[in-house]
């Protein structure tokens, strides 16, 4: 998919406006995807936050859609499999960036991974302040929004994804209408064909 990285300028425009619906609902922080600065984009979630006055936290706003006044076409989408794998992986990195400075911020601790010993495996709780809750297992944590919309579910011990987990967040973010029905429907209900093309990409068996 083809997002342009906001400018500090651009988000900052979006919150003295109140607007937050250019903004793409993938949940991410802002990292190495264009962050200028990762403080300042951790306190402009807080900020989304209070923005929402209680209603669904936009914790997320490190791309947004090029628009198609800027090529003269819409942007382009992937088309074969391979490409919906290519596009999801970066978006995975991301939410896994996201989720792990969402336990820190909200749980006050400094390494995301002692939520584990702070948590009784497979009991879901709630983050404070918000509608995400989490539920740690074996030596991950699954973070979702309701009945497992949204966010990611993912194992310190393993810094990429594989074909299961990858599917499980396209998964999540489908449902989250977070990724282009058209484009990601079909594939992602169709489990053979997505981890047949992830073990491409991803080079894993």
């Amino acid at each position: 998919m083809n997002y342009d990285p906001w400018s500090r300028s651009d988000v900052e425009a979006s919150i003295s406006h109140g607007s937050v619906r250019d903004i793409a609902v993938l949940p991410i922080a802002l990292t190495n995807h264009g962050s200028p600065d990762p403080a300042w984009s951790e306190e402009i979630c807080v900020n989304f936050r209070r923005l929402e006055q209680g209603r669904q936290p936009v914790l997320s706003l490190a791309f947004r859609r090029a628009p198609a006044s800027r090529t003269g076409h819409p942007p382009t989408m992937p088309t074969t499999d391979d490409e919906l794998i290519r596009a999801l992986i970066p978006q995975w990195y991301a939410a896994r960036a996201w989720a792990e400075t969402l336990i820190c911020r909200t749980l006050g601790i400094s390494n995301a991974r002692d939520v584990l010993e702070q948590s009784s495996k497979g009991v879901p709780r709630p983050f404070p302040g918000s509608n995400w809750s989490f539920r740690t297992h074996g030596v991950g944590v699954d973070i979702r929004r309701g009945l497992d919309v949204g966010g990611i579910d993912f194992d310190f011990d393993k810094p990429d994804p594989d074909p299961w987990r990858l599917h499980l967040f396209a998964e999540k973010q489908l449902r989250a209408g977070n990724l282009p029905i058209e484009e990601y429907g079909a594939f992602v209900g169709d489990d053979d064909r997505f981890h047949a093309a992830a073990e491409r990409v991803l080079g894993v068996r």
